[in-house]
């Protein structure tokens, strides 16, 4: 559906390829924080983070070219054309959303003219980045178009024993069959090695009487002090092929068939946070072998778009089938633990824990998980009059869940569970031209995340699908020729059946089906909270280009587990802060230099999920951060050559972060004050 982004009745921020590569930025992360997104965990070690949207955890769920990616995707700047951030309502387009929003990551595609770029860059804690990519016609009529994009990056870390090293390949092609036929073929190989860093714990300064911590402070350590050990890797590899093709019936109807197929296997040795010995300094590290992940999944998706009027009403229509099939599997066994001085750390070579898979279950476990599912969806964009316009959608979504559990740990047996349900969902919006630079929009739609699918609660009985509803309202503007563009909104969000991991202890008994960790599963009633965003961005004055992403929300547990094993209502949500934005200012001159500054602040949040404590344990702390970067292009004939030099963490601030774990959690530090730099050649 061709629409511009003044027209839609909800929110929209396109983070495109220029601002990426004005910013240096090399991370995914980097880009998303251009948008009001910021990331909730750390997953280090499983080659991706998780990101926020308003205040809900998108849990690894990015899509990349409309198709959800894996469960633990990270994409290559390389390779990214823009970036799309749908904010709400999104789910009765892509289905099974969080209600904050979605990622949608577009990558470049094949271009008709010949173009090759390469670059060279290197920065702080031994980073080296090699990027190469070409693109252009193989056939002289043009009938076929290629492109072949390739990123290496390695790394080591400001963190004892961590690195990286990230290689992906991407060749693509498009067939251009008749002039109403076009085929595009994809391809996407992953290799990532990454040392599993599950942060540092914090100090538990007071527990409840089942042991749970109820208050906890940091540890006076340096950065780089990491509880694991050496060799402590997790391997990926990943495979993605898409296809697409579109049938133009006429110049205003046409079919786009999607087929997607990936699959990956990831495994490794993990060392990582067991707990306290004797606090502040002697402290437990686990040790798993493996780690496995595995999985595979099939898309296919048919989308009917059609333009048509009726007695002079001008529509808008787009018609969607949609059938996905998910296999995933994981499996985990301990190899015992090590104690670690983290004020003198002799870290221990991981690869000298190989036990082989155990004969004695009691301290592995691991799952099958498969998840299906089919929509019909069906969105009707209506154009009233020149100003106004108003959307109406439906969509049917048919789930089925399965997770098959095996082996023990710490004694607690673990059970399996299978669920099936289906829901009808509304989407509705409407915008209006107040002048032709100011727009009012509103919206509403209804959400089916089915998350929870497949998942036991603590007391062997199936967990409730998700479900949520958005309302939003907001006002979108254009200046200065358009080539500057401001939106407002504000928005209510609300998402029922949200599941939540406690220790086993804590449930007193109750707990019958443990989930992972000595931990089981309780289901909240309803989460959610309201709140202010503001996005801005484009040219402010002749060569000064502006962007500007503030949010401001509070979104807490709203109701609490109806079964009244837990409580958490009026608790904030672990992760999320009242206040994030970010700003950046660029300027490019007429002789080729460029300048760059840019600040990202990040507020005061929870650490811990919500279970028993009234408050979190413990809030992370405010930070702002301020980057900067500095380049210059020389032009030669129809080529360039651009150096580009980034200076990040200026002020070197600990910009801390939740770090990933089932079990004890941990605080990241963040990266010091470092620099990368690069040079780009353009044929």
């Amino acid at each position: 559906m061709d629409i511009p982004i003044q027209e839609l009745p909800f929110s929209v921020k396109v983070v495109t390829k220029e601002l990426i590569r004005d910013q240096n930025a090399i991370t995914l992360e980097r880009a998303l924080e251009n948008s009001n997104v910021i990331p909730s965990d750390i997953n280090s070690g499983f080659g991706a983070k998780t990101y926020a949207v308003r205040g809900f955890d998108l849990s690894n769920r990015l899509l990349v070219n409309g198709v959800r990616a894996t469960d633990y995707a990270s994409i290559d700047p390389a390779l990214i054309d823009r970036v799309e951030v749908l904010k709400g309502a999104a789910a009765n387009l892509y289905g099974r959303t969080e209600p904050g929003g979605l990622i949608n990551i577009v990558t470049l595609k094949p271009q008709a003219d010949f173009a090759l770029t390469g670059s060279q860059g290197f920065g702080s804690f031994g980073l080296y980045r090699t990027t190469f990519d070409v693109t252009g016609s193989a056939t002289a009529d043009k009938s076929v178009l290629y492109r072949m994009i390739v990123a290496n990056t390695n790394s080591n870390s400001y963190r004892d024993t961590v690195e990286s090293n990230h290689l992906t390949v991407s060749p693509s092609l498009i067939f251009n069959i008749t002039d109403r036929d076009e085929l595009y073929l994809r391809y996407e190989h992953k290799n990532f090695r990454d040392t599993t860093d599950q942060g540092q714990p914090l100090q538990v300064l007071a527990s409840d009487v089942n042991g749970n911590p109820t208050s906890r402070a940091l540890v006076n350590l340096p950065r780089n002090v990491v509880a694991g050990g050496t060799n402590n890797f997790n391997d990926l590899s990943e495979d993605n092929i898409l296809s697409k093709w579109k049938h133009e019936f006429s110049d205003q109807w046409k079919l786009n068939t999607t087929i997607n197929y990936y699959k990956y296997n990831q495994n490794g040795h993990d060392g990582g946070l067991g707990g306290w010995i004797t606090q502040p300094n002697l402290y437990d590290v686990y040790l798993n072998n493996p780690s496995n992940f595995t999985g595979e999944s099939e898309h296919i998706e048919s989308d009917l778009v059609g333009k048509f009027d009726t007695f002079g009403i001008s529509h808008n229509t787009l018609i969607t089938y949609e059938y996905v099939n998910r296999l995933n599997t994981y499996h985990e066994w301990s190899c015992g633990n090590y104690t670690l001085d983290l004020y003198n750390p002799i870290y221990q070579n991981l690869n000298n824990s190989n036990c082989g898979f155990p004969n004695d279950l009691s301290n592995a476990f691991g799952y099958n998980n498969r998840n299906q599912w089919q929509a019909w969806s069906a969105q009707d964009m209506i154009k009233l009059t020149d100003s106004l316009r108003i959307l109406i959608g439906y969509r049917k979504d048919y789930a089925y869940s399965s997770s098959v559990s095996y082996g023990h740990n710490f004694g607690f047996p673990y059970n399996n569970s299978m669920a099936e349900d289906s829901k009808l969902q509304g989407r509705y919006g409407i915008s209006y031209d107040l002048t032709p630079n100011l727009t009012w929009f509103a919206s509403y739609s209804e959400g089916f995340g089915a998350t929870n699918m497949g998942s036991a609660l603590y007391n062997g009985t199936p967990a409730k699908a998700e479900t949520s509803e958005q309302k939003e309202i907001g006002f979108k503007t254009q200046w200065l020729d358009k080539k500057l563009t401001a939106e407002v909104a504000y928005f209510d969000l609300r998402k029922q059946n949200f599941l939540l991991n406690v220790s086993a202890q804590s449930l007193g008994g109750a707990c019958t089906t443990l989930v992972a960790y000595n931990t089981c599963n309780i289901q909240a009633g309803e989460l959610g909270g309201q709140g202010i965003e503001f996005n801005a961005a484009g040219e402010i004055y002749e060569n000064w280009n502006l962007n500007l992403a503030y949010t401001n929300m509070d979104p807490r547990f709203l109701k609490g587990d109806p079964s009244g094993v837990s409580n958490p209502t009026g608790q904030r949500v672990a992760g999320i802060p009242r206040d994030s934005g970010s700003a950046w200012l660029m300027y490019k001159d007429p002789f080729d230099w460029s300048t760059g500054l840019g600040a990202t602040y990040v507020g005061e949040r929870p650490f811990d999920a919500p279970t028993y404590q009234s408050n979190t344990t413990f809030m992370i702390p405010a930070y702002v951060r301020w980057d900067a970067v500095l380049g210059y292009t020389y032009k030669i004939n129809k080529s360039k050559l651009t150096a580009q030099v980034s200076i990040n963490n200026i002020f070197n601030v600990n910009a801390y972060q939740r770090a990933y774990s089932f079990g004890a959690g941990g605080i990241m530090p963040s990266e010091p004050t470092n620099a990368y730099g690069s040079i780009k050649f353009e044929f």
